[in-house]
């Protein structure tokens, strides 16, 4: 099996361009990765360049959204370096980070799901999915502009949102 190296900072870069380009169907553009990382459009591009150079990303110069993570999915990091199990939202994108006890999980790309898949499950509207996601009351990233949680996250939200009525009428 191939080896694919790359620091935790790469890995999160890479992690994103894969997400976004899942969730939209499209690559994310430069501006899109600086608003999210928190860095500057230069800072990206370089990091950008240096993942080319690593092969771990295609890209064709001067093209618009003609990024594409050459990693397999199964073989990324976490989006934000964070366990499965963290406790407290964050609407940032960012979410806090803890250290990993041996027998944690990490969120792989391929269990995040969108609004519209987490309203599916819920019963909720994907508008109200989103509103709870944004008010902290399920685990969720915000990515650009689309919210992202893991079906897992959904599913303890419900089993334990006061709002939710049942379906027995009780």
């Amino acid at each position: 099996m191939k080896q694919y190296k790359y620091t935790p900072k790469q890995g999160r870069y890479l992690a994103y361009i894969h997400n976004y380009t899942v969730l939209h169907g499209r690559p994310p553009a430069e501006a899109e990765i600086s608003e999210f990382m928190g860095v500057t459009q230069p800072a990206v591009h370089t990091m950008v360049l240096a993942l080319a150079k690593r092969k771990l990303i295609s890209r064709e110069p001067g093209a618009a959204r003609s990024l594409r993570v050459l990693v397999p999915p199964e073989h990324l990091p976490s989006i934000d370096g964070t366990p499965r199990d963290i406790s407290a939202p964050h609407a940032a994108g960012k979410p806090k980070t803890k250290r990993r006890a041996k027998d944690e999980e990490w969120i792989r790309p391929s269990d995040l799901i969108s609004m519209q898949e987490a309203a599916k499950l819920s019963g909720y509207s994907p508008v109200r999915m989103r509103a709870l996601a944004a008010e902290g009351r399920f685990v969720a990233w915000l990515i650009g502009h689309s919210w992202i949680t893991t079906r897992q996250h959904v599913e303890e939200f419900l089993l334990t949102d006061p709002d939710r009525k049942s379906p027995y009428g009780g």
